[in-house]
């Protein structure tokens, strides 16, 4: 009995010292992406971990300029794209491997936006925005999408109701 409690504290003490790690290199990481982002003039909206890699969707103080930046092993990367305020919605579309990645910026009724829906030509898939049930609503978001969005057809933001508010032929 007494080399089971020993066990078990000695293995409950490895888990805690493993969480602990992973969740300290994780925000080492999301520390250093943002630090090198602002040295360079840019804030920061949102990060998302996968795997190894840290990526933050980003914006420049004018908000005319969104941007995914990168940061794995192999050091940083960024792609950007200039926005257009009289749009319903800036995006950057970002393919990593096998991995797809939509970052979105609303730029209109931004509180009024559910969901967003992709279509191709045998294939869709929708991603919840905004969630009336939480009551928070934010105007940019970073998906991990399914499917390649060089294969869509449309880009579509729906409201509660899944009435269609803007759409975008690719």
């Amino acid at each position: 009995m007494l080399n089971r409690k020993r066990v078990a504290i000695f293995l409950f003490f490895i888990l805690s010292i493993a969480i602990v790690s992973a969740f300290r290199t994780s925000l080492l990481d999301k520390i250093q992406l943002g630090r090198h982002l602002s040295d360079h003039g840019f804030v920061v909206y949102q990060y998302y971990k996968k795997d190894d890699t840290v990526f933050a969707l980003f914006t420049n103080d004018e908000e005319r300029i969104l941007g995914v930046a990168e940061q794995n092993q192999d050091g940083y990367g960024s792609v950007t794209v200039d926005t257009e305020p009289s749009t319903s919605f800036d995006y950057i579309y970002i393919q990593n491997g096998k991995n797809h990645y939509l970052a979105l910026r609303l730029n209109h009724h931004a509180q009024q936006v559910a969901k967003l829906q992709i279509e191709g030509e045998l294939w869709s898939e929708e991603h919840i925005l905004n969630d009336a049930s939480n009551g928070g609503n934010r105007d940019f978001f970073f998906l991990d999408m399914y499917n390649s969005l060089e294969n869509a057809l449309t880009i579509q933001t729906l409201d509660q109701h899944d009435q269609v508010m803007t759409s975008i032929s690719l």
